[in-house]
């Protein structure tokens, strides 16, 4: 589970509290996809609920090599209702 840590500074001392995420967005340019996409997997296998938001650049269409199985993903998780 992805925890998402917010501090406070307050008059007296600290805050800090803890959240699960519900969607993680991720903006990736080049090579560094390869992490993110081992994400979308692992959340697919595990049937996780959180949403996973890709937005990846690329100056040509044929330079988005995960575009099928990220919309296979996708396309499948719908499916099954998340």
């Amino acid at each position: 589970m992805i925890l998402q840590e917010l501090h406070y500074k307050l008059a007296k001392g600290y805050l800090t509290e803890k959240k699960t995420i519900e969607e993680l967005f991720v903006l990736v340019v080049e090579q560094g996809l390869a992490p993110f996409i081992a994400f979308a997997n692992h959340f697919h296998d595990t049937n996780d609920k959180r949403e996973l938001i890709i937005l990846h650049g690329a100056s040509y269409i044929d330079e988005l090599s995960y575009k099928r199985l990220l919309t296979d993903l996708e396309n499948d998780s719908k499916k099954r209702g998340k």
